[in-house]
């Protein structure tokens, strides 16, 4: 049923991936087209067979000559280094038809450093060959060739001569612009996917089968857990004041609050220091009043730096400070506009230095709001070891009410469809009991693109006993999530990772059985929910639960609403 209504609807729109869209499109000022998008299926609930439908949207290349596009992207800038980055971030693994070839298409592997006159194969130019052998003068000799094939037997060829093949999304696209083009509020969500059902002749379809599809949404049973209390040092109780949001104040102090001396600050951005210098009494007034021990001034200010040499002017702030005898403790970091700067950043400090950073935006700091000051406070504190907060009436109300573990597990993979660089398996575990405020984290590489977590036994073990060091006694209890499963591949986890997981208790010691809950987060699905007789119909608010209705037949799951959203419609997660 579900293929067969899938197969008419794909005879007016194109089936990119699961979703179907729309032919044509709106071109953009990027020079990309935005289509849109709808999905459908038909699923197993409670109720019976249901229709899900949603709606949403895309960035796709245009069918043109690469290196038009390029000129069109990215707004005729002098192509540097850093633009030949965003060149190849923005090109790899898309598919593209050389002019004068047979119409196959050829994935882009990269982008070279240099023009076709300055790219040799056998001490012949790009350039030279491609007059050679098809008499072509370039037209545009200072772009960069693409490279197909792979690196032991590349393929160089000049963007010019080079056509998109069609109906290829662009992932690489900036997702602020996207927004653009979507549903920004739940009711135009609503009355488009209204619309979509509407000019589907969904009845007709499904005529032959034998079965009646009504084009009226449906209305199910939900309820709202409260926001829990938090509690803060000197019993200070705290109450969520709006939308499932807490707000803490110059009156309120952490839990375990930090000593931070010394620490740096190291901008990298167009951010002028007076800017700068505002900005940090603003900071370390706001850490003072949540209790903790905050330096008013840092003690090196590097501003106005180049973001080429972001791995070497963190290593020097280290270097200087160790020769002062100073224990670096914090570099806060101003980001440029640079991609992979994050990363950069991330891995000298934490990885190459063990120092902690903590990355701001510029927009963020010229901001000026008092909400930038607070999250930074608050993450800076918990990343240096504190305890901010923990929940007023934990844990006798939750059920942990004896020694629990909270695990959280994910695996990511390379981009694209890559199986030339590992996947990535982390699993995070908390150290303390009751607070649960504490959390370590181990990370491992493994097979590429392979979403099973190999070494899964070995890193709960690590986990389990470093929670014993800390609480001085075993988990009675391991509550574990694990992100990033589909539904075809429960089967497997339940016969690997769970089976692991009861492995590693063995492992501790003979006869130790924990129980163990083991809860799968699904946050890509197509259910979209909007509350029931709103004048002004806005996002359903945080702490909503469906667990009826249009949850699956026989085994047990729910929806939930863990946040507020305050633009585009809210994605319920899916526990199972």
């Amino acid at each position: 049923m579900d293929w067969y209504i899938k197969q008419n609807i794909g005879k007016t729109r194109d089936l990119v991936g699961n979703m179907f869209y729309s032919e044509g499109g709106t071109p953009c000022p990027n020079g990309l087209i935005f289509r849109k998008s709808h999905f459908q299926s038909i699923r197993a609930t409670q109720m019976g067979l249901s229709m899900n439908s949603d709606v949403s949207g895309s960035f796709f290349y245009p069918t043109i000559k690469v290196s038009e596009f390029v000129f069109k992207f990215f707004m005729n800038e002098s192509l540097t280094t850093l633009n030949i980055t965003k060149i190849e971030e923005v090109f790899k693994d898309v598919k593209v038809v050389f002019q004068f070839g047979t119409g196959k298409r050829y994935r882009i592997l990269s982008v070279t450093e240099t023009s076709p006159p300055h790219t040799c194969v056998h001490g012949v130019s790009v350039a030279d060959y491609f007059k050679s052998k098809f008499n072509i003068d370039l037209d545009y000799p200072n772009l960069p060739c693409l490279l197909f094939g792979d690196r032991k037997h590349p393929t160089y060829v000049p963007m010019e001569l080079c056509v998109f093949s069609t109906n290829q999304r662009c992932l690489a696209a900036d997702f602020k612009i996207l927004k653009q083009y979507l549903p920004r509020t739940p009711k135009t969500r609503l009355k488009a996917i209204r619309e979509l059902v509407d000019s589907e002749d969904f009845q007709n379809t499904s005529n032959p089968f034998g079965i009646y599809t009504s084009s009226h949404l449906v209305r199910v049973k939900a309820r709202v857990i409260p926001p829990p209390p938090l509690k803060y040092a000197g019993a200070e109780v705290v109450t969520p004041y709006k939308n499932g949001k807490w707000s803490v104040n110059f009156n309120t102090k952490m839990l375990k609050s930090l000593i931070v001396d010394c620490w740096a600050i190291a901008n990298f951005s167009d951010v002028k220091l007076r800017d700068v210098e505002r900005f940090i009494p603003k900071l370390a007034d706001f850490c003072e009043s949540l209790g903790m021990n905050f330096a008013k001034v840092p003690i090196m200010k590097k501003t106005c730096l180049a973001p080429e040499g972001i791995a070497t002017t963190l290593r020097n702030i280290s270097s200087s400070a160790e020769k002062n005898n100073e224990k670096l403790k914090l570099i806060l970091v101003i980001l440029p506009d640079k991609p992979g700067a994050y990363g950069e950043v991330k891995r000298v400090c934490e990885i190459e230095l063990g120092i902690v950073s903590q990355c701001l935006r510029p927009d963020n700091l010229l901001s000026n709001k008092f909400e930038i000051v607070q999250h930074l406070a608050l993450k800076i504190n918990a990343k240096l070891g504190g305890t901010n907060h923990t929940l007023s009436d934990f844990p006798s109300s939750w059920g942990m009410d004896v020694p629990t573990i909270i695990f959280g597990a994910d695996v990511s993979h390379p981009l694209g469809k890559s199986t030339s660089y590992p996947s990535i398996a982390a699993v995070v575990g908390s150290l303390d009991w009751p607070c649960v405020s504490q959390y370590g984290s181990l990370v491992v590489s493994q097979e590429s693109r392979k979403e099973i977590i190999t070494d899964l036994q070995e890193m709960v073990v690590q986990h389990l006993h470093v929670f014993y060091e800390s609480c001085g006694q075993w988990p009675m209890k391991i509550l574990f999530y694990r992100d990033g499963i589909g539904e075809s591949q429960f089967a497997q986890v339940l016969a690997d990772e769970v089976v692991a997981i009861e492995k590693a208790c063995f492992a501790i010691k003979e006869g130790y059985r924990p129980a163990i809950t083991f809860i799968i987060i699904q946050k890509r699905h197509h259910t979209r929910l909007f509350p029931c007789g709103a004048n002004d119909l806005r996002n359903i608010s945080p702490g909503t639960v469906v667990d009826s209705d249009i949850c699956h037949p026989t085994e047990f799951d729910f929806y939930l609403c863990s946040h507020f959203g305050d633009v585009g419609v809210d994605r319920f997660i899916i526990m199972c």
